[in-house]
């Protein structure tokens, strides 16, 4: 997961830098009972942008902190908030590019796991 920078939190009026992995076990029970997701759902909301995603990440990483904030209460402003990618991402998405530019220029399908084949676009 990417590194998420806020320069000035309306929660609690700090900078923050927190790096996102993954939620713990109890983690994952507290975002049952608040959001009704799964960490499936979130995973995918999380690539959809939803505001209750989003608001539960902010709530656990700062619950991480030692800061407790209602999850009800919790608020973003969005021109105070970005997300990079960590290098490792950044490598896997660079390598990506790198490989369908490889396969524009020469036209080869690329054989899938499934044995099926694709054309680069």
């Amino acid at each position: 997961m990417p590194i998420a920078h806020i320069a000035k939190c309306l929660n609690c009026g700090i900078k923050h830098e927190w790096l996102f992995e993954s939620l713990t076990l109890q983690e994952l029970r507290i975002m049952k009972k608040l959001t009704g997701m799964t960490q499936k759902d979130f995973r995918e909301a999380s690539n959809e942008d939803d505001p209750e995603a989003l608001a539960f990440l902010l709530y656990i990483l700062h619950r991480r902190d030692k800061i407790n904030i209602a999850f009800e209460d919790i608020d973003l402003d969005f021109n105070d908030f970005d997300m990079e990618l960590t290098e490792a991402e950044q490598a896997q998405v660079d390598a990506a590019i790198a490989e369908a530019a490889k396969q524009a220029s020469t036209g080869r399908p690329k054989k899938s796991k499934s044995g099926l084949t694709s054309m680069a676009e």
